[in-house]
């Protein structure tokens, strides 16, 4: 089980920029916000032995619009692959992951509307998601067995049209990202 809490980030803060780290700011002016909880189930463990995971993933998010626009709800459904063959894992479990599925909003969130509004281009509550995240141990790092399957980490929800080539996602040209914290733990 996750638990997330996040912001939108500035238009142009994209996510290959995000994930290549030259882009982590939040907006500043018409800030949204997420928070949400996502439940996993492991699908495989060490592929093919390599440091590999694959999870699936069913999560719902409130999209806090912060007066701008209704608040909703989002169902996001996706397989995440994590990958955790980092030479100090012995010492801090650290996993990076990538996340795919499908996104459905109650209704479109005010930072994607807006922003394909300002460029006269369509909207869909149905959109690709894209999930990369990169989390480590809390009791690797803490010192405590009980807390090994605990994760604090940083990640980006991504939901977008995939440049408008999908009739399935309404033709969109756009989406949103929300850099969010969070916290994983096995139940």
């Amino acid at each position: 089980m996750k638990v997330l809490y996040g912001k939108s980030t500035e238009d142009g803060c994209h996510l290959a920029k995000i994930v290549t780290l030259r882009c982590a700011s939040t907006a500043k002016v018409n800030s949204t916000q997420i928070a949400g909880v996502q439940i996993g189930k492991p699908f495989i463990e060490k592929l093919n032995g390599w440091p590999v995971e694959i999870v699936g993933y069913i999560g719902l998010l409130q999209h806090d619009d912060r007066g701008l626009a209704p608040n909703g709800l989002q169902i996001d459904a996706f397989m995440k692959a994590y990958y955790s063959g980092f030479p100090w894992n012995d010492r801090v479990k650290t996993r990076l992951g990538l996340g795919v599925g499908l996104s459905l909003a109650q209704r479109v969130p005010y930072s994607e509307a807006s922003s394909q509004a300002e460029r006269n281009r369509s909207t869909s509550r149905l959109l690709n998601y894209l999930d990369p995240s990169i989390d480590f141990s809390v009791g690797d790092l803490l010192g405590s067995r009980r807390l090994k399957d605990t994760y604090l980490g940083f990640g980006v929800s991504h939901r977008s049209g995939i440049f408008g080539a999908s009739r399935l996602l309404g033709n969109v040209n756009g989406g949103s990202n929300y850099i969010y914290t969070y916290l994983e733990t096995v139940l």
